[in-house]
């Protein structure tokens, strides 16, 4: 502040270097120390929604979790474009185009996969972080009590409480559902950590189904999001006019009004193409 005259600050307090993830407790008490100097505070942290309050109580004036997005077509692309601008520190990407795959990167992920190669929930399997299972889940459980009962005069259901307080306990990443093909929930449910949030913003248009009690077991949030507020189509506009959001990776070809039909069939390529502008003005009949 004293070498640049401005008070707007992002503040990452990390728990691990390799995941990036935060430590909240660290961060929690950064922040209040930051915003009683004066400062206008820019926070990454989890997806904790406890914490998450407890930092906008405190006063930061934005709030940045970490997501990760299954499906890179147009919808992905933009949902990754949109994740990066609001500050969200670790976007992890899969696609099984290599095309696809190559945009998410453009447009900004941090983790892009090949799923015909790993999968992208080895990553969380892997992290101490998540629990993957249900029965990993009452095992921690349970043996957290056993330990917190050998302390004396310890409630050990008060232990639980304040834990879960301080958005110590265990959760789970922001899943992005962006494919919008009949089974890709389930799949998500199957295969995503405990107390996952997922949003679905792919669009299908076929009946589906899942099964409830794989989301009840895991506690998982599901989430349907599709219409935009003036709001938000005023926010995107601005990122556009300040460059904050790039969308010049979603635009992979422009045709005039003749090149509309071969537009629709190129854009059936995930390895071609991903949004084609038509410009009435131009004589292009092919991308």
């Amino acid at each position: 502040r004293e070498a640049g005259g401005w008070d707007l600050v992002k503040l990452e307090v990390l728990s691990d270097q390799k995941t990036l993830y935060p430590d909240m407790s660290e961060t929690l008490r950064a922040a209040e120390l930051l915003i009683k100097e004066g400062f206008k505070v820019m926070v990454y942290c989890s997806d904790d929604p406890v914490y998450a309050k407890r930092l906008e109580d405190a006063g930061c004036v934005a709030i940045m979790p970490l997501g990760s997005l299954i499906g890179c077509g147009p919808i992905g692309l933009a949902v990754i474009l949109m994740l990066k601008a609001s500050g969200v520190k670790n976007v992890v990407a899969s696609d099984f185009s290599a095309g696809r795959r190559d945009l998410a990167r453009r447009c900004g992920a941090d983790v892009v996969v090949d799923p015909s190669v790993e999968s992208p929930w080895d990553r969380f399997t892997a992290d101490r972080r998540y629990v993957t299972d249900a029965p990993s889940f009452m095992e921690l459980g349970m043996s957290t009590m056993e330990k917190l009962r050998r302390v004396p005069r310890l409630p050990w259901w008060r232990a639980f409480q304040i834990a879960e307080k301080l958005g110590a306990l265990p959760t789970g990443p922001v899943v992005f559902e962006c494919v919008g093909v009949p089974g890709i929930i389930e799949q998500i449910s199957t295969a995503a950590p405990l107390q996952s949030r997922i949003v679905v913003v792919g669009v299908c248009m076929e009946p589906d189904t899942f099964r409830p009690v794989m989301a009840i077991n895991k506690e998982h949030e599901l989430r349907f999001a599709f219409c935009y507020d003036p709001a938000e189509f005023r926010q995107v506009l601005v990122w556009l006019a300040d460059g904050t959001v790039d969308p010049s990776p979603l635009h992979t070809g422009t045709v005039g009004l003749d090149g509309v039909a071969t537009a629709f069939g190129q854009l059936g390529d995930p390895e071609q193409h991903a949004k084609i502008l038509v410009d009435p003005a131009s004589a292009v009949t092919r991308a």
